[in-house]
Parts: C-alpha cells; structure tokens; sequence
C-alpha cells in the first residue's frame, strides 16, 4: 500500500492513488478519483470525506458534488469556499472496520492573491557555472492564495522557471556579478462585474531586486586528476585507480581501474558554496557489479587548490571502504615540467625480503617518457617477468601515480614516486601476488606474497654521448661484467661472466658488445634502441646430463640513481631442477637478480 495511506487491522484492500495531491483549478469541473483492488469476490464502497488538518468529515451529495461514493467524484463548477483537502475512504462492504484511506487531495481556487514570504529584496541561492542549480520559489500555504502562473525576468543566462510551479532549474552559464531578478506569482478568479457579466480578475504580487550571484568554478578545482585507493577491505587489499577530469563547466568524467573491474561513469560536480567563494567541489559515482555482488559507490572532493581525496564504499552487510588521494596535473603544453624525456627506474627490495625464497628477489623495472604537457607514458615489468604499461600525470610537486593490475593471476603494483627537481626518481610502490588459483598453471610464485614494499629508484636517461659507452663504462674491452645472483642459483652453477662493451667511432654513439671468446654458458647480451636504456639476453646453466641443462632469459635496464651513481639491474628467471614428475619445463621458476656493472 501506499507510505500515506492509513490501514485497517486486517489488510483485505488496496489503494492505488493515481492522481496529483495538488491541483490548482480557476474554473469549471473538477475530478477527485482513486484506484482500488481487493482480492476476488470482496466487494469494495467508497465514501469521499473531506480533509481539514487531522478532521475529516463526510461529503454529502449534493447539486455541486456527485459521485461522493463512488471512485470518482465530480466537484461542478467549482468556487473558492472548494478550496480543502479531500480523501477517498475505500471500505470493504459490509465490514466498516476493515477500511483504507487514500493519498490526500487538495484543491485550490484562489480568489486573493498569492503571497511570496520573506523580505523584499530577498536573495536566492548562489550558482556555480556549469552546475545543475535547483530552486523551488516559496509561497504563501493558504489554499485560495496559491498561484497558477510563475514568471521570472532577468534570471541569469542559463536558467528558466517553470511556469506552473515555479521551480527554477537550468546551468548557469556565464559568472558575473549580482544580478537582481524579479519575480512574479500569479492566479485569476473568475468572478463578475457590477453588472454580471463575467470577469477574470488577475491576482498578482512581484518581488524585485531579488538578488542572485553565478560563481567560476575555481580554477583550481578543474584540470585532470589521477588518484590512488588504498590497499583496503573494499579494494580486497588491492588498492585501486581513479582517473578524474573536471570541465570549466563543471561536468566531470571519471574512470575507476580495480583489479578485475574498470568502469566509468560522468556528471556534474556539487560545489559548497561559503559566501561568494568556492572551497571546494564533490561527486559521487555508483558502479554496477555482476549479479549477487553490491554496487560500488565513490565518493570524491576536490578542494579549490587541487586536493583531490576519494572514498570508495562496497555497501555490504557492513560496509567496506578504501580511501584515497589523488594527483593533479600540474603542466600543459604552455606550461612544461622541468627535466623532460626519457626516465628509467628501478624497483628496489628491502632488506626484509632479501633473500627470502618465496619472493622474487630481481628488480623489477620501467621505462617511460615525460612529455611537454606533463603526461608520462611507458611500460615496464615485475620481477617476475609480469608486463604493465604506464599512463599517468606529473603533478607539480613531482608526484608520480603508479597503479597496475595483473591477470589471470591477480596482483596489484602501487604506489606514487617522485620526480625530484633534478629528474631523478625516488619513493616507493607495494607490489603483492594473490595465490594462483586452480586449475591456472603457475610456474612463478604459485603461492603469491603478501604486498611487500620496494624503493624505487632511478632518473632521467640521456642519450650515449659521442665516443662515450652506456652506464658510463670504461670504453675498453671486457670492462663489463654481469653478476647473477639468488633465484636458487648456486655460485657454482653462474655467477660472474665478463663481456666488453665498446665505442669504437669517437664521433658515433656505436656500441660495440663483446662475448667471451670461450662462452660455453652461451651468453648473449642486447642493448635495444628502443626502449632505452634496456637490456636483455640469455644465458646456459650447465650440467652433465642434457636434459637438466636450463635456459635463462634475463632483462633490465640502467638507471642513473644519483649525479655520481647508476645502477643497471634486472631480473632473472631460473627454472629449478625438476623434482619427480617434472620436467625442466614444468618444473618451478625463480627470480633472481641480474646486475651490469664495470669490471675492474
């Protein structure tokens, strides 16, 4: 039944309302009617009562009333002393106790003018530019005052009032100064004139000066956003990417990156509004999940000097969240960031998980490129040999969102390093590896680890000098050696091979590799053009038996870490002798470190 509805002990009718609770009628006939149903073979009455307050009293048929107990009943010719609240009493025959009363009904015929309470001038609502704006005009409650006309003059470009109800929408469109509007409410009553013809006497009152301000979004609040959510119950400790754009005009366009979901969604921001100012801005997104699982919400604030924060809500049987901040872009093509080009970037185990067998102990590692309008872009990869892409913004205090997500076997890399003023690269990212699940084959960590914290380090890559060779190695022949190490690797098994890398051309950038002449453990190393700063080869552990020889594939790149220091590392993927029942292709694979440092 309906919420308005008042119900009898025992529940054997049903009310559906099917009409306004208000109408505003100058003239002519009006229809009052309800919608019932009860189950088969109950027998419904109506009876009409009318609704002053909490009294209610019948309505006797009559010459101007008919119909009163019936669905549908007819007030003719209606007259302002009809202005009252009517409700339709429906009963189950022969039962006065087992009854329902339906939605009020008021009707209204005015014959005084409407009233618009408040001072004179008053002032509506500030608006924002671009911002859905939403104001109800107020007037006075009494039945035979309410208008049936609304006008407005001089609203701000953008916004419109509703000429029946007086509710004033639209989107601002141009910021400026007070604007004084005003405002008028209007009815007729139908009456006559001294000598009885007809008259339609309009009845008005205006308010003027009403003052309305349309406020700029804040320059600050618009621009382009990149946001990280905690790793959180409603994120299952994954953590999470949102991507936020605010127009000057104050729609928006968000994207939201969860491990296993990306979706998006659009709309206007909400601003607060303090006096003449704008502090700051909000939003909220639902996104929907397969079927058995609860929607998502988001909930964002952007403050008007670029703070954007986030609260992301799974609404369970006790609701899940995972908070989050986010990074405003702080360049464009007119403005460019410092230190543009080309970045490698390390990342770094902690002492903790070194040397702890269930973790892979390479570096994982990306390369990308800082544009003139502050984007970055590149690719990378975990030290488990596991691919992810960058697509992500510079904020003006160097701030660096990283967020990647891995299938089919679930993992998250997160985490917002810095570009220091100098371009070399610094902070931390997290990086986790959720248990494989069956049937899914996994050669590389099957188990999965808990999100283990990394350093990240790096810098900007330049270009090889002329006559120069890369990492600033000496330019001479076997200079260069590469260490393996952890990833179940024995010292006797492969530890140091040395090779040359050289520049013979003192006005070329050549590079020149170099394999030891005796390379039983088939070394090769590759110095790719793109993406620079990249290395990658393999490499033979041997044994007696042919089928236990292992075939490894290593690959990093060279970070310049400080003014003084580089570090050129990697990975190394180390398929383990098999165990009964496997073979040295099915059998487990680790990751251990690969290090290009000179030869003294």
């Amino acid at each position: 039944c309906d919420s308005g509805s008042t119900t009898s002990t025992v529940a054997e009718v049903f009310v559906l309302d099917s009409q306004p609770a208000l109408r505003v009628v100058e003239s002519g006939d009006v229809v009052m009617s309800v919608v019932a149903a009860s189950p088969p073979g109950t027998r419904l009455s109506y009876k009409w009562r009318y609704s002053d307050g909490l009294d209610t009293s019948l309505i006797n048929e009559g010459p101007s009333i008919i119909g009163t107990q019936t669905p549908a009943m007819t007030i003719k010719n209606v007259k302002p002393s009809d202005s009252r609240g009517y409700i339709c009493r429906v009963i189950k025959t022969g039962e006065s106790t087992l009854f329902m009363d339906a939605f009020r009904q008021d009707l209204s015929v005015p014959d005084a003018a409407p009233t618009i309470p408040g001072a004179n001038p008053f002032s509506l609502p500030s608006g924002v530019v671009g911002v859905p704006y939403s104001y109800q005009v107020v007037v006075g409650s009494n039945l035979r005052t309410l208008p049936s006309k609304f006008e407005a003059i001089n609203l701000p470009k953008g916004l419109i009032i509703n000429a029946k109800t007086g509710l004033i929408t639209g989107k601002p469109s141009i910021a400026g100064t007070v604007t004084n509007v005003s405002i008028k409410a209007s009815n007729v009553f139908n009456t006559f004139d001294f000598e009885g013809k007809p008259l339609a006497q309009v009845n008005t009152v205006t308010k003027t000066s009403v003052q309305i301000r349309i406020l700029a979004l804040p320059p600050g609040v618009q621009g382009t956003y990149v946001g990280l959510l905690d790793r959180a119950p409603a994120t299952m400790d994954m953590g999470g990417r949102v991507d936020l754009a605010i127009t000057p005009a104050g729609t928006y366009t968000l994207k939201l990156n969860l491990s296993g979901l990306s979706a998006s969604a659009t709309g206007s921001v909400i601003p607060t509004i303090v006096g003449t100012s704008v502090p700051d801005v909000k939003g909220t997104a639902v996104f929907k999940r397969k079927v058995g699982q609860s929607n998502l919400g988001l909930d964002f604030t952007v403050t008007d000097t670029g703070i954007m924060t986030a609260v992301l809500t799974d609404p369970q049987t006790v609701p899940l969240t995972a908070p989050g901040t986010g990074v405003r872009l702080g360049y464009s093509t007119t403005v460019n960031p410092p230190n543009l080009g080309d970045y490698t970037m390390l990342f770094e185990l902690r002492a903790p998980q070194v040397g702890v067998l269930r973790i892979p102990q390479g570096n994982g590692f990306a390369t990308m490129a800082l544009a003139k309008d502050g984007k970055i872009t590149g690719a990378g990869r975990t030290a488990d040999g596991n691919a992810f892409t960058l697509a992500t913004i510079l904020g003006a205090d160097g701030k660096m969102p990283v967020f990647a997500s891995f299938t089919p076997i679930l993992g998250t890399l997160h985490g917002v390093p810095v570009i220091d003023a100098n371009g070399f690269v610094n902070g931390s990212v997290t990086w986790n590896k959720v248990a494989a699940p069956s049937p899914v084959k996994a050669l590389l960590y099957h188990e999965g680890f808990s999100p283990i914290t990394m350093d990240v380090l790096g810098g900007r890559y330049l270009p090889v000098a002329n006559g120069d060779v890369v990492r600033e190695l000496e330019n001479a022949a076997d200079k260069a050696r590469l260490v393996f190490s952890e990833g179940g690797l024995l010292t006797s098994e492969l530890d140091t091979l040395v090779l040359s890398i050289t520049n013979p051309a003192p006005l070329k950038t050549t590079q020149v590799i170099g394999l030891p002449t005796n390379n039983p453990n088939k070394l090769t190393f590759v110095l790719p053009a793109k993406p620079a700063g990249s290395f990658n080869g393999k490499v033979d552990i041997l044994n007696s038996r042919k089928e236990l020889i292992r075939n490894l594939t290593y690959q990093g790149v060279m970070a310049k870490i400080s003014p003084t220091e580089w570090k050129a590392a990697g990975f190394v993927l180390v398929p383990q002798l098999p165990q009964p029942g496997q073979t040295i292709k099915t059998s487990t694979v680790l990751s251990g470190q690969v290090v290009l440092e000179p030869n003294p």
